[in-house]
């Protein structure tokens, strides 16, 4: 039995109560209920956290947080739309036996086109984000009398590029994008078949493929350099050496989080966009269920780099202590 696009990507696909795969579904409808609203309210706070951090900061610490605090309001805005959207869809209704939970996203065709277009905005920035913060730093790393090169006003040009380049990514969504037909309805590009996988392929590129060849070659080209001038005994200033390198350590994980997290997801989707409706029953629920297992563990990429923040950047931790003090002090 063939199953179609419609069926795959409903919240609930034809499943026996009596089957394994249903206590699967039901685990995921637990996750999603009640561990993911606590990951995201996690991540609100800790992006919130990270950007005051970031401002106060920003006049004795390396210049570069203006990427990091810009990074979380992006993953602030993706959590918000996507993953706040997504626990009200289904969540909520797990939470409440079917009785509330509101799609927003499926609600009509304005809401499909606005809340998919803002989505997709906060994640190709937050994503090219990224990749600009490794690529500034495999610079600094391998020119390091150049360093002066990279001034706030370059920073803010390139912010204003992704920004403008997100914009253009994602701009026909909103007259692209419809509700299709039928229970329940779905969010999908309705246009040529052809056309429609041409946009998915483009869509999921812009925030994951393109961004992933990009960030790893720049942190290759940084642990080359690194490695270069450790067996050279380069660089004289030991303190700013120190601070350089916790600054990397910084950067490599909130890279291997991001891939780690989202490329898996966008693999996934990219299958889907061209199997969707010639799949048998049992491989599109398998596919079904690790689609909506991926999508859970994405989301994460962008609630927990306040976490890495604290564990490689000592003004991080300090400013946290410093805030934290004063609270309890009055």
């Amino acid at each position: 039995m063939d199953v179609t696009g419609q069926e795959l990507f409903s919240p609930n696909p034809r499943i026996g109560s009596s089957t394994p795969v249903y206590f699967i579904q039901q685990l995921l409808d637990f996750t999603q209920a009640y561990v993911m609203i606590v990951v995201l309210l996690l991540g609100i706070f800790g992006n919130t956290l990270s950007f005051v951090i970031f401002l106060r900061v920003r006049k004795r610490a390396d210049a570069c947080v203006q990427y990091l605090s810009c990074l979380a309001v992006s993953d602030t805005g993706v959590i918000l739309i996507i993953g706040v959207t997504d626990w009200f869809a289904f969540g909520l209704k797990h939470i409440t036996n079917g009785e509330y939970g509101f799609n927003l996203i499926s609600y009509s065709d304005a809401s499909c086109k606005s809340v998919s277009g803002v989505w997709h905005f906060f994640e190709v920035i937050s994503a090219w984000i990224i990749v600009a913060f490794s690529a500034e730093r495999a610079y600094v790393v391998w020119f390091p009398l150049k360093r002066a090169n990279i001034t706030p006003k370059l920073r803010k040009i390139v912010l204003f590029t992704i920004v403008l380049g997100a914009v253009l990514l994602c701009i026909q969504r909103f007259w692209l994008m419809e509700n299709t037909q039928g229970t329940p309805s779905l969010c999908f590009y309705k246009t040529d078949p052809v056309l429609s996988a041409v946009l998915w392929q483009v869509d999921i590129s812009a925030y994951a493929y393109v961004p992933f060849f990009l960030i790893v070659q720049a942190n290759v080209f940084i642990l080359v350099a690194v490695n270069f001038s450790k067996n050279n005994k380069l660089g004289s200033n030991k303190g700013k050496t120190i601070q350089e390198g916790k600054l990397l350590v910084s950067l490599m994980s909130v890279s291997t989080l991001y891939i780690a997290l989202v490329l898996p997801a966008a693999a996934i989707f990219t299958y889907l966009s061209q199997a969707a409706g010639t799949l048998g029953e049992d491989r599109a629920l398998f596919l079904w269920f690790m689609v909506k297992f991926l999508t859970l563990i994405s989301v994460n990429n962008y609630c927990f780099n306040f976490i890495i923040y604290g564990c490689t950047l000592p003004f991080y931790r300090e400013e946290v202590k410093r805030m934290f003090s004063r609270n309890r002090q009055s």
